[in-house]
């Protein structure tokens, strides 16, 4: 059963990156389906999303969104995590790449996936001395974003290891209304804004494979 976040919990992000063997893509969606079935109705989750790069159909992505630290801690040490990461040798080619996100946004509503369901994962390294300017900046798109007709999700944060390095994740009703978010004045502004802020950024469009996702999560870090 997917719980929603309580009034006082800091919700965690964990993002699992992964190469899939040429031939064993049929069994990572099966691998993966399963993993998300099962880690969905654990206490504590909030979200999990499989996915795949839309130019890289062998690049995975899995997201997950847990109502604190606490709960996906213990979802680290359970059976259905160590079953899955004891596959990962079998249809991956090299390691199972892991991110723990500290969040600093993450609002969504209840997904009800089909097959126009569009995501999107950006990865954005930031400049240090310009990290806490871009802070603001990335926030305030993140809430605008979330605001708009056709978003679904914006999950937004930085690596534990790397308070430069921001993940922003983003589900959206169709390829269309993200479209239209890319072309809004805001959007543009903050490009030209950020651009001289910005180190390297990766953004992987992706198809989904399986979201569930509990709905109605409100958090803003307030700092």
């Amino acid at each position: 059963i997917l719980t929603s976040v309580s009034m006082y919990a800091v919700p965690t992000l964990n993002v699992y990156n992964f190469e899939v063997k040429n031939d064993k893509e049929a069994s990572y969606k099966s691998i993966t389906e399963d993993y998300v079935n099962k880690t969905a109705i654990e206490q504590g989750v909030l979200g999990l999303f499989a996915t795949t790069d839309d130019r890289d159909k062998l690049n995975s992505y899995v997201i997950e969104i847990y109502n604190d630290y606490l709960a996906f801690s213990n979802h680290t040490k359970n059976q259905t995590s160590a079953d899955f990461k004891a596959m990962i040798p079998q249809i991956a080619e090299g390691n199972l790449n892991a991110t723990d996100v500290e969040v600093q946004f993450a609002k969504d509503k209840k997904i009800e996936q089909n097959e126009n369901t569009f995501a999107v994962y950006t990865v954005i390294d930031v400049k240090p001395e310009n990290n806490k300017e871009f802070t603001e900046i990335i926030k305030n798109i993140a809430e605008t974003t979330f605001n708009e007709e056709g978003t679904l999700v914006v999950y937004l944060g930085t690596d534990r290891r790397n308070p430069s390095k921001w993940c922003l994740f983003e589900v959206y009703k169709d390829i269309d209304s993200y479209l239209n978010h890319r072309s809004a004045k805001y959007f543009k502004d903050y490009i030209t804004q950020t651009k001289d802020m910005i180190v390297d950024k990766k953004r992987a469009e992706l198809q989904v494979l399986k979201l569930e996702n509990k709905g109605s999560l409100d958090y803003k870090k307030l700092y």
